[in-house]
């Protein structure tokens, strides 16, 4: 009997330092995610991004990527984003940001053609 728990505590401590390293691989690509966003480079913070989603599933990332690519002109994604954001969050009092943003994008294609140029920039917006 206590070799079985000798082997069950093994695999819970193999799993904790395994979940505490995960848990600080991704807030290190969240935090340099933020360091990117705060220096200007929007690209390199969605590469940070990019890799945080793949390990794991979190609505605020969704919402901060989103929120990239809305600043760099590309609403397609940014839609998608805030989409996902908010059906893994829906409660808007927590994840207001994200009906805002998706809002955003939805009210500038009611207003505008399918294309056209904004600040010297062609967007073309979601279907």
């Amino acid at each position: 009997m206590l070799e079985f728990f000798g082997v069950v505590g093994g695999i819970i401590l193999i799993y904790s330092i395994y979940k505490f390293n995960q848990h600080e691989k991704e807030e290190k690509l969240f935090q340099r995610a933020l360091g990117e966003i705060a220096s200007g480079n929007y690209k390199e913070a969605l590469s940070a991004l990019n890799s945080l989603i793949m390990e794991r599933t979190y609505w605020k990332d969704y919402n901060l990527r989103g929120a990239i690519y809305q600043v760099l002109g590309d609403y397609h994604y940014a839609l998608k984003d805030y989409e996902k954001s908010i059906e893994l969050q829906p409660n808007i009092n927590i994840n207001g940001a994200s009906y805002i943003g998706r809002d955003e994008i939805r009210a500038m294609k009611l207003k505008k053609p399918k294309g056209y140029i904004f600040n010297d920039t062609e967007i073309h917006l979601p279907d």
